[in-house]
C-alpha cells in the first residue's frame, strides 16, 4: 500500500492536473529505482496508477 501511495504522489508531482484530466498520454512518466530495490509491488503500483507497467527503470 506505502508503494501505491508514493507513486501516486509521484505521479501526481509529476503531472498536478491527473487527477481531474487523467494521464495525458503526450507525457511519459519514468520511475528510476536502485537496482537493489526493484520489487514486484512497486511496478504494479506503477501499473495500477496508469503509468504502465515498463516506467519503472532499475538503474
Amino acid at each position: 500500500m506505502a508503494n501505491l501511495y508514493g507513486i501516486l504522489m509521484a505521479r501526481k508531482r509529476f503531472d498536478p492536473t491527473v487527477a481531474k484530466d487523467g494521464l495525458r498520454h503526450d507525457k511519459k512518466a519514468k520511475i528510476l529505482i536502485p537496482g537493489g530495490l526493484t520489487h514486484y509491488s512497486v511496478v504494479g503500483a506503477a501499473a495500477v496508477s496508469g503509468l504502465g507497467s515498463n516506467a519503472v527503470i532499475p538503474v
